[in-house]
């Protein structure tokens, strides 16, 4: 349950680029100061840090500054002093203030929410943030300036829930995104969200929309996000983010490189006509000897509705690059598409269900049949609602099959399946992140680690933390945070970072390489 809201203040509650709203910042303190702006900038920026966490006010610091540069007088610094607090103070008149945002803070407090402040602030700032309207509504204001501490520090944030006497988890902190304080604010447990009514018009271009993060796009946005909890992008790990480590917001390939490499086609089994994409390593140099791989790609739930983006977000795509198809001898990809849609109320349908077993398993042998010369290895894999999907494939089909690779699923098979596996020579490829948002491992998988221990062919990947290539905890939010769940992203990357080195150590050639090593095997 959210008991309190806790603000930003410039660009959040109040902006300093309202339209008629005369800006005075460094550039032009660089004019009146009779100096260039680079010039200027190189020595008030040094005092920056310090004027934040008031150890020198900022006329102090503007002192300073121009003796540095040479510029200093008693007159010259009243008069540039003077235009920026005159300046700064009228972001604080109402005029310039959101419409919704006084509406907002009324609306909180009529429902029992708290309201706190964490804003990075200089001397100047702090007398006017005191001194505004907006102020009375704060139940907690942790100001830099006066704290000694600034964002993104998590002290701060520790001060504000001291304060308002709550756990971070009970807290929505908004926020523009500068500072890096949505992702301490994560970090530390509560729900970051992103305000974004001042980026578009009065601040646009000076704040970046951040992927990941929960938006209100108005102000009232904020009241409805303290009555439904779910809307927020939020996940209990946030609060578990070791010290010194970081969050990553996206994996770190990019997106589409590839498509062009792979060819669309359509498959139809009785009244059902499927769509598929599939990737030729012919066309790319590999001889068809009939001993290639072959990859099969099952996609999660509503990744069919993006087109041909569906590549991506089944870890297909990168698998077509040289390097990947290097490592994997040549590979035919192939990728089902399921026939999703939205209903009425924006509810994906037509997702992977047991009515798609057969024409899948009739699509992947006529592939086979009408697009090679044979095939060697036979690996599935599938993500998500796919990785459910490939599992069952495998249960109905396994002697079509050599591998099967489920990533964030915990379907697994029953102990006699499993048997069946070790008689008939198959493998699995168990890959699930102990932090997965929609699947528990603790709950639903923990115990049968035990039983695939003792499986012939079984390789178990259940990373502490899924990471993105630059090796940052991987965060994912699209309704729901989806990050550790979204291991798919990893095994895109073929489980290696950027800098080369692997996720796994037993992995040192990654999944193409094991998948390799595989093929040798059989």
């Amino acid at each position: 349950m959210i008991k309190a809201v806790i603000f930003d203040m410039y660009s959040t509650l109040v902006t300093l680029f309202g339209v008629g709203c005369e800006h005075y910042f460094s550039g032009d303190m660089a004019l009146d100061a009779g100096v260039t702006p680079e010039e200027f900038r190189k020595v008030w920026r040094k005092t920056e840090d310090a004027r934040t966490k008031g150890e020198i006010t900022s006329k102090e610091a503007l002192t300073d500054t121009l003796k540095e540069l040479g510029r200093y007088s008693d007159e010259l610094l009243e008069k540039i002093y003077q235009k920026r607090v005159d300046s700064k103070s009228r972001a604080f008149q109402q005029e310039y203030i959101y419409p919704e945002i006084f509406l907002m803070l009324d609306e909180l407090k009529e429902k029992g929410i708290k309201i706190g402040l964490i804003s990075n602030c200089f001397s100047e700032e702090a007398v006017q943030i005191r001194e505004s309207a907006l102020f009375p509504y704060f139940d907690a204001a942790m100001l830099s300036y006066e704290q000694h501490v600034c964002k993104p520090d998590k002290e701060i944030y520790a001060r504000c829930l001291k304060e308002l006497g709550l756990e971070a988890k009970e807290c929505l902190y908004v926020g523009d995104g500068g500072s890096g304080e949505l992702e301490a604010a994560g970090e530390i447990g509560m729900h970051p969200v992103q305000a974004t009514w001042y980026a578009d018009g009065v601040s646009e271009g000076y704040i970046d929309r951040k992927p990941g993060y929960t938006k209100a796009e108005k102000p009232m946005d904020v009241v409805r996000l303290t009555e439904d909890g779910d809307n927020v992008y939020y996940a209990t790990w946030y609060g578990e983010v070791p010290k010194g480590d970081f969050v990553s917001t996206a994996p770190t390939y990019e997106a589409g490189k590839y498509f062009s490499l792979f060819h669309e086609g359509k498959f139809t089994y009785g009244d059902l006509t499927m769509k598929y994409y599939w990737y030729d390593p012919r066309e790319h140099g590999w001889a068809d000897d009939g001993k290639l791989s072959m990859i099969s790609f099952l996609h999660g739930t509503s990744n069919a509705l993006v087109g041909e983006l569906c590549i991506n977000y089944t870890g297909a795509e990168f698998y077509a690059s040289e390097s990947y198809q290097r490592s994997l001898g040549g590979a035919f990809l192939l990728i089902p598409i399921a026939n999703e849609w939205r209903d009425e109320t924006g509810r994906t349908q037509g997702y992977w269900s047991k009515e798609y077993l057969e024409p899948v398993h009739a699509m992947i042998l006529d592939f086979i049949a009408s697009k090679t010369q044979g095939v060697g290895l036979k690996v599935l894999l599938g993500n998500s609602s796919g990785a459910t999907f490939v599992l069952r494939l495998m249960d109905q089909y396994m002697d079509d099959f050599d591998i099967v690779i489920p990533v964030g699923s915990t379907a697994l098979p029953d102990d006699p399946v499993l048997d069946l596996y070790d008689a008939k020579g198959k493998t699995l490829f168990f890959a699930l992140g102990k932090r997965d948002e929609f699947h528990s491992f603790a709950k639903e998988a923990e115990s049968r680690i035990p039983r695939l221990q003792q499986m012939k062919r079984c390789f178990i990947y259940t990373p502490e933390w899924v990471r993105n290539g630059d090796g940052g905890i991987a965060s994912i939010c699209a309704g729901v945070e989806m990050g550790q769940h979204c291991l798919v992203n990893a095994m895109h990357a073929n489980l290696m970072f950027d800098d080369g080195s692997p996720m796994e150590e037993r992995l040192s050639k990654g999944v193409t390489g094991w998948i390799a090593q595989q093929k040798e095997n059989l």
